[in-house]
């Protein structure tokens, strides 16, 4: 029996691989394409967040700390809601004893700050701060500063729950510290102020100072002497005072001093925080 060869024809199999190369040539142009635009969106999200945080140096936490990378501003802590940490403590049953030994504590100003009558539109300079390996460290230093142009501005958040009697004082030592101390030859003037919201020093000056509300106190000031004013507060309310010399004094006025929170041996003016339940 003869046997004939079959006609070998291979075109079908150079079509095949023809086209699985052209679709495997196809499948890595659109990876390099995927990849070059993730570079290209890489790149402008690094220049967005640079400059954010270039344009807004003062920023806490930084501006790469958050999803928006915009950073947020102290101003912009400041607006946060202020939720209370003490929910449902009014309504625990309490036994009411009497005591002789009542709780308070000191709270330190929150802010402190000049202004110049001479000098309407100037700010204070922001404190300079110390790099340290945790961030950057403000001291806790404030000064005291009255005179016939200038006054302090002092803040106070009232904190704590059911500490809200406060007494406003001012304690000049007896002994001679570190720190200059002059006291004034006659007495100053320390105002109230209805302002509630948190004041800031780079932007506060006697042009837009908050208004002068009523006098609390005409103490004189001079060694081994204290000073004080006592209202009811309420937790977490800011309040605002001013240190001034009189508007009607003729004489010089001159009181400086620099606070320290060692405020048993250095002058001070501070709020302590009595309980009131």
């Amino acid at each position: 029996m003869d046997y004939q060869l079959l006609p070998a024809d291979d075109r079908p199999q150079v079509l095949e691989d023809k086209s699985t190369k052209d679709i495997q040539r196809g499948s890595d142009r659109l990876s390099w394409a995927a990849i070059f635009v993730c570079i290209i969106c890489t790149a402008i999200n690094l220049l967005s967040t640079w400059s954010q945080s270039s344009s807004r140096p003062y920023t806490f936490p930084s501006a790469t700390s958050f999803i928006s990378t915009r950073g947020m501003t102290r101003k912009d802590i400041d607006r946060l809601r202020r939720p209370s940490q003490f929910i449902g403590l009014d309504k625990i049953h309490r036994n009411v004893t009497q005591t002789s030994d009542t709780k308070s504590f000191v709270n330190f100003p929150m802010f402190m700050a000049h202004i110049d009558a001479s000098q309407p539109y100037k700010v204070s300079k922001p404190r300079k701060g110390v790099q340290t390996s945790i961030g950057t460290v403000y001291p806790e230093l404030s000064n005291m500063l009255a005179s016939s142009s200038v006054s302090t501005i002092l803040q106070f958040r009232a904190l704590d729950y059911g500490m809200e009697l406060c007494e406003l004082g001012i304690t000049i030592p007896m002994i001679d510290n570190a720190h200059p101390l002059v006291l004034p030859s006659s007495p100053i003037r320390i105002y109230n102020i209805d302002h509630k919201k948190p004041l800031y020093a780079d932007s506060l000056s006697y042009n837009n100072r908050p208004r002068r509300g009523e006098l609390i106190g005409e103490p004189f000031l001079e060694r081994n002497s204290t000073w004080n004013h006592t209202f009811t507060c309420l937790r977490d309310e800011i309040y605002t005072f001013e240190v001034a010399c009189k508007d009607f004094q003729t004489g010089e006025c001159i009181l400086k001093w620099t606070q320290d929170k060692d405020h048993g041996s250095f002058p001070a003016i501070l709020m302590t925080q009595f309980s009131t339940i």
